[in-house]
C-alpha cells in the first residue's frame, strides 16, 4: 500500500477518506467493581478520568488510523478541523470528526466511532484517491484493493491462516531490533506526526475554536 500511495502508483495523492470504527468506548465509561475485578478490563482511571487521558476516540483510537495514513502517505499534517461529541454518561468523545490538509495540499476526513457493541462488524477503512487512481486498505481483513485509470489493477490479502491482527508481532519484532536482527517497521517519525495530527483536531475542536475552526501546525507549535 506505502508503494502504491507514497512511491506515487495512483499519481498525486488528492483525497483521503478513513472510517475507524470500534468498541472502545466501553472504556471511557466509569467501571463497575466487577469491571476492575476483570482480568481484562483496566481500572476507570486508565482511560476514563478526563484530567489524566485527556480525550477519549481520539487519544485511544483515531491515533492507530492517524499512524497509518502518515506513515502510508509520508505526508505531514498542515492544518486540522475538528468536531468531537460525548454521548451520555460518557465524559469523553467517543465520536470524532476529522478533517485534514497535509502539507502540498491534500485533503483527508477521519471518522471515528467508539461505540458499535462488542462481537460487532467493524469498520476500519482508508480509501486513497490520487491524480491516477485509488487504494483502498481495510485494516479489519489487511487486504488491499488498487486500481488504476489506466484499467490496471491488482489486491492482496494476507494468507487465510494469518490473523489480520498478529498481536505477537510487536513483542517479537521489538527483540529482533534490540539485537539487531530487523529493520523497524514503525518509524518514530510517522508516529510524530500522528501525534500532531490527534492533538492539532483536539485543539481545533475546543470551544475557543469555534469562530476559527482550524488549528494549524505552526500555531499549535
Amino acid at each position: 500500500m506505502r508503494a502504491a500511495v507514497a512511491d506515487g502508483a495512483i499519481g498525486r495523492l488528492e483525497l483521503v477518506a478513513a472510517t475507524f470504527t470500534s468498541s472502545a468506548a466501553r472504556l471511557y465509561s466509569p467501571s463497575t467493581e466487577s469491571q476492575n475485578k476483570s482480568t481484562d478490563q483496566p481500572l476507570s482511571a486508565t482511560y476514563a478520568d478526563p484530567r489524566l487521558v485527556g480525550g477519549g476516540q481520539g487519544h485511544t483510537q483515531v491515533t492507530h488510523v492517524a499512524g497509518m495514513i502518515c506513515w502510508i502517505t509520508g505526508l505531514r499534517v498542515d492544518a486540522v478541523s475538528a468536531a468531537m461529541a460525548p454521548r451520555q454518561a460518557y465524559p469523553l468523545d467517543k465520536a470524532d470528526a476529522i478533517a485534514v490538509e497535509f502539507e502540498g495540499g491534500a485533503l483527508a476526513t477521519i471518522a471515528s466511532l467508539g461505540t458499535v457493541p462488542t462481537g460487532a462488524e467493524r469498520h476500519q477503512m482508508i480509501h486513497y484517491f490520487g491524480s491516477h487512481g485509488y487504494a483502498t486498505q481495510d485494516l479489519t481483513t489487511g487486504t488491499i484493493d488498487v486500481g488504476l485509470h489506466n484499467g490496471t489493477a491488482w489486491s492482496h490479502a494476507l494468507p487465510s491462516q494469518e490473523p489480520p491482527y498478529p498481536s505477537h508481532l510487536p513483542a517479537i519484532t521489538l527483540v529482533e531490533l534490540i539485537h539487531g536482527a530487523s529493520n523497524n517497521p514503525a518509524p518514530g517519525e510517522a508516529a510524530a506526526r500522528a501525534v500532531e495530527l490527534v492533538e492539532a483536531a483536539y485543539q481545533a475542536a475546543a470551544p475557543n475554536h469555534i469562530q476559527h475552526p482550524w488549528t494549524h501546525l505552526d500555531q499549535q507549535q
